[in-house]
């Protein structure tokens, strides 16, 4: 599956890799995958994303990524991504605009994203964003 997660640091940060092209499924999946770990979470869960193998993604993961429970939902923590590969930052910068609210936040290098979520990144000091107005 071209996109995988591992915790981190258990019970408090993620890492999420993607390789190759990410497709509609493999978000499908993800957001299941997701949607399980954050109904059992004790706290907000973290996530460092690493983008740097994935060579990349099917325009629908936007939509189906930002429709979906896991932007929303209490326990969804920050979103790091360390050395963001030039052709995802039109993905980031559409996320964030359609949640109205930065969701990832891009930073120069791994350490620096990784000690930004060790400290609790923006999720301990907000609250989840509402979900967008369905058309």
């Amino acid at each position: 599956m071209p996109i995988e997660i591992r915790w981190l640091v258990p019970n408090h940060i993620l890492i999420s890799r993607w390789y190759g092209v990410v497709t509609h499924q493999d978000m499908l999946f993800l957001i299941e995958d997701l949607e399980n770990i954050l109904d059992n979470a004790p706290r907000p869960i973290h996530t460092l994303l690493d983008m740097n193998e994935a060579e990349g993604y099917e325009e629908s993961i936007v939509e189906l990524y930002i429709n979906s429970p896991i932007p929303y939902h209490s326990n969804r923590g920050t979103l790091a991504l360390a050395h963001a590969p030039e052709r995802f930052l039109p993905l980031v910068e559409r996320l964030n605009s359609l949640a109205g609210r930065t969701l990832i936040y891009l930073f120069d290098d791994y350490q620096s994203a990784r000690q930004f979520l060790l400290s609790g990144g923006a999720s301990d000091t907000q609250a989840p964003p509402t979900p967008p107005d369905s058309p």
